[in-house]
């Protein structure tokens, strides 16, 4: 019964629901010039971040065996925390690059700042899960 209460926070939850933070920011303005504005699929960084979105996602849905695989089973915490902080770091790479990038005449909008959000809390929680899972393994790598 310690154990259950133990484990309350289930980080993996928090980095779905980061992974769908990131996927929903797609659809915000990242850039915005007077009544015109960009949002994350108008411009090639916004690439990045999908498919990083998604390997968040994919990510705490192997934490919770959503996928009846033995081969992902094996490779944990590789496979669930791995693909997390994974897309955590593409979609982060494809929003910086975006930062730095703007294009003329637009301003950053708060969509882009969402999405820096949800990976730096979707990379915290794949940090997290590593942590745990990595404790409970009695070999190395």
């Amino acid at each position: 019964m310690a154990e259950i209460g133990a484990r309350s926070f289930r980080f993996e939850s928090v980095l779905g629901i980061a992974g769908i933070i990131t996927l929903v920011s797609l659809f915000l303005p990242w850039a915005e010039s007077g009544s015109v504005s960009l949002n994350g699929f108008e411009v090639w960084q916004g690439n990045m971040t999908f498919i990083g979105s998604w390997l968040m996602i994919i990510g705490s849905m192997i934490s919770y065996g959503a996928f009846n695989s033995l081969t992902l089973e094996s490779l944990r915490p590789w496979s669930d925390s791995g693909l997390g902080g994974g897309g955590a770091i593409l979609v982060l790479s494809g929003v910086f690059a975006f930062l730095h990038n703007v294009p003329s005449l637009f301003s950053p909008a708060w969509g882009v700042f969402l999405a820096i959000a949800g990976a730096f809390s979707a990379l915290f929680s794949a940090l997290v899960l590593y942590w745990e899972k990595a404790g409970r393994r009695t070999g190395g790598l």
